[in-house]
């Protein structure tokens, strides 16, 4: 039974979709309200991060990327790409 302060909605998702759906929900114990609640807050969990940088940054320059043999690499010069976060 829906709370007072929730709202409905009425979604169609492809037969395929819904299989998959319907067994994760099955295994988990999870109601498709639920289910469906759960998607929505990830995805806009997601979509409300900051970007992810694949470049380390301070200690991890050294011990973990090939690049700080350029001698740029740990100069004033490579802080300001630092700063650009």
């Amino acid at each position: 039974m829906a709370r007072s302060k929730d709202k409905r909605f009425v979604i169609s998702v492809p037969e395929h979709l819904a299989a998959h759906v319907n067994t994760l929900c099955e295994a988990e114990g999870l109601s498709y309200s639920d289910f469906f609640c759960k998607a929505a807050q990830a995805y806009l969990a997601a979509k409300s991060r900051e970007p992810q940088y694949a470049t380390p940054t301070g200690k991890d320059e050294l011990t973990s990327n090939p690049f700080y043999v350029f001698s740029e690499w740990s100069s004033t010069a490579d802080c300001v790409y630092d700063t650009l976060r």
